[in-house]
């Protein structure tokens, strides 16, 4: 505390052991489910670690994040063993001025790497990002947050890059009980975004519409 820094870590690990699974049987096109209790034991584990460190009016900030899924299934009357590994690895500086605008800027990765059977995969992720408050005019307040997201799987057949701008401007008279909002969302109009996703039969990324650029006028009194 007196030397303005923190440091923190956590780890988190369970073992499951005569689970309840879902047995699948495929026959043509249709699935045969059957609830079963699987022989194998599965393993999480979740590992993460922080750093912080203030100067002055600026902070740095480290984080890291890693987790482990190891479980069993049955497909086909066959046992299948999936795992799992994902790591958040991020990098931030930031401020907190009195009399100046705030900010924070950085840059996160995220590592997903997928291993169910025989299939073998990992998905990349690179976003660097930045946000500001700034009191621009007596009682106006100006917050935006930008991300760009460069998303990508190791053996090149998925590719997409993607960027999120939104932005809001505040108003409160000094000692009113009103506050009005005019904030814009999805500036960019960016059209979609790409996620893989995995489970204990599949591995897979998929591309999700999401809403277009729209523009909201709020107004909020406080009791």
């Amino acid at each position: 505390m007196f030397s303005f820094t923190n440091i923190s870590a956590m780890i988190n690990y369970s073992k499951k052991f005569d689970d309840v699974k879902n047995s699948i049987n495929y026959v043509g096109n249709n699935q045969e489910i059957t609830p079963i209790n699987i022989d194998k034991a599965d393993d999480y584990l979740d590992i993460q670690g922080s750093f912080e460190r203030r100067f002055g009016g600026i902070k740095l900030e480290l984080k890291s994040q890693f987790n482990l899924a190891n479980v069993n299934n049955h497909i086909n009357g066959l046992s299948s063993n999936s795992k799992a590994t994902t790591q958040n690895h991020k990098i931030a500086v930031s401020s907190n001025f009195n009399d100046a605008p705030n900010f924070e800027i950085g840059f996160s990765k995220t590592i997903n790497n997928y291993t169910n059977n025989e299939q073998k995969n990992t998905f990349f992720t690179d976003k660097p990002f930045a946000n500001i408050e700034w009191a621009v005019f007596k009682n106006f307040t100006l917050v935006a947050d930008y991300e760009y997201n460069n998303y990508r799987s190791k053996d090149k057949q998925t590719k997409s890059k993607y960027d999120f701008l939104n932005a809001s401007l505040y108003y409160q008279a000094e000692g009113s009980k009103f506050e009005f909002k005019i904030s814009g969302h999805n500036l960019l109009n960016t059209k979609f975004l790409s996620q893989d996703y995995f489970s204990e039969y599949i591995i897979n990324t998929s591309q999700y519409a999401v809403q277009q650029r729209f523009f909201m006028f709020t107004v909020r009194y406080d009791l």
